[in-house]
């Protein structure tokens, strides 16, 4: 689906209602499946991942496409690894063939789990036998390519004979995640032990409980990124600033752009002046990759020049993110340089009227590029990826303002 966007008016004002969280859902639904699907789980995320996963949980099929979650397939990978008996086919898209998962099959097979790869060593697909799991050896995983190899060990960590020692090496990316992955956890009854070197789960099972999905921070980095470029007064549901969610720090961000955040209840008024900060403009993306697409695309726009650090990892998401941007961004007259694991924006930007811009097939991607459209109309291809994680995300720049015309 292609689409041609433009905010007509200069402001944006009125009520966001965002999806559950995608990260919390999924972790939940883990839990849920390895006590036995009694728990109450409410404001479930509907984005295409989280719908993924739970028809897999739910399947008898013995083949299963995560297509191109991948949360879902990492996860997915652990819960079968540990289903005594049970034979799987994890499969997905070609992109997902190309994301690495060794780092997370070779701690696996180290606690015994039976998992072969049906084509090129270190990547998906996987066959996976389900077989009861213990720690024989120390247990030593490398988190710097994903946080989700640690978060998806841990889940099932409380059904592992005898519990788990993790001990963690590497720089830590997306660390916040972990932190989630434990809080919930703890939620649902499990005994853990963690500081900055390892984690220690003891034994034990996850009793049911209820648990209600706050709103996802990822969806609000593209409100907070909006309210950068124009003045906004915006309600945004069910979101808390004290969060889990590491993507929460798009609003120290956004405050430095004119972004102002007030907790209202169970709600966040957002209200701002957008101004341009005090040279240079540095910011670390380690503990929080998602929130970099939108911020670039804001940053760009704002002729804002900017370092940003520890960015390596966003080449192995949904798309090259990295390369992406470069590609879309220099259409507006941006300049994204790489070095090591940063990258640099420079560049006078301009957005031509009906400039076509690509998705790259990557939600994050799509939903960064609207931005633009505060400037001039622009036109987006493959706009329909952002079910991923944003089924809504059309439908509600429309209710803000924005012109949307579907091609």
């Amino acid at each position: 689906m292609n689409i041609r966007i433009h905010l007509a008016k200069k402001e944006l004002h009125g009520s966001v209602r965002l999806p559950g969280s995608k990260s919390i859902s999924n972790r939940l639904l883990i839990i849920d499946a390895l006590s036995g699907f009694r728990s109450n789980i409410q404001l479930l995320s509907k984005a295409d991942d989280t719908t993924i996963l739970q028809k897999a949980l739910h399947t008898t099929q013995s083949t299963i496409n995560a297509h191109d979650a991948g949360t879902a397939y990492r996860f997915l990978t652990a819960y079968y690894a540990i289903l005594e008996g049970k034979n799987t086919t994890l499969i997905g898209t070609n992109r997902m063939h190309n994301r690495p998962i060794a780092p997370l099959v070779r701690a696996l097979q180290s606690l015994g789990a039976d998992i072969k790869y049906l084509d090129q060593d270190g990547f998906p697909p996987l066959h996976i036998h389900g077989t009861p799991l213990q720690q024989q050896t120390q247990l030593v995983l490398d988190r710097s390519q994903s946080s989700q190899f640690v978060s998806a060990l841990l889940l099932i960590a409380p059904y592992i004979r005898n519990g788990l020692r993790l001990d963690l090496a590497g720089k830590a990316v997306s660390e916040p995640y972990i932190h989630m992955t434990i809080d919930l956890m703890r939620h649902f009854g499990a005994k853990i032990q963690h500081n900055e070197k390892y984690i220690i789960v003891d034994p034990g099972s996850y009793p049911p409980s209820t648990y209600e999905v706050e709103s996802d921070w990822s969806a609000a980095v593209f409100f907070y990124t909006m309210a950068s470029l124009v003045p906004s007064r915006l309600q945004i549901s069910n979101l808390h600033m004290h969060s889990t969610q590491a993507d929460q720090q798009i609003a120290n961000f956004c405050n430095d752009l004119g972004v102002f955040s007030l907790q209202n209840g169970s709600d966040i008024s957002l209200n701002s002046m957008p101004r341009c900060p005090r040279l240079p403009y540095s910011i670390d993306a380690a503990t929080c990759p998602d929130l970099v697409p939108a911020l670039v695309t804001a940053l760009a726009l704002l002729g804002i020049d900017t370092e940003i650090k520890n960015v390596a990892h966003l080449r192995l998401k949904e798309s090259d993110r990295i390369l992406s941007l470069q590609k879309e961004l220099s259409k507006i007259g941006a300049n994204i340089l790489t070095k090591k694991d940063h990258i640099y924006l420079s560049g006078l930007t301009k957005v031509v009227p009906n400039t076509i811009f690509e998705s790259h097939d990557d939600h994050r991607i799509a939903m960064s590029l609207a931005l633009l459209a505060i400037a001039n109309p622009i036109i987006i291809q493959g706009a329909e990826c952002v079910s991923k994680s944003f089924p809504e995300y059309w439908d509600q720049l429309s209710q803000l303002g924005f012109d949307i015309q579907k091609k």
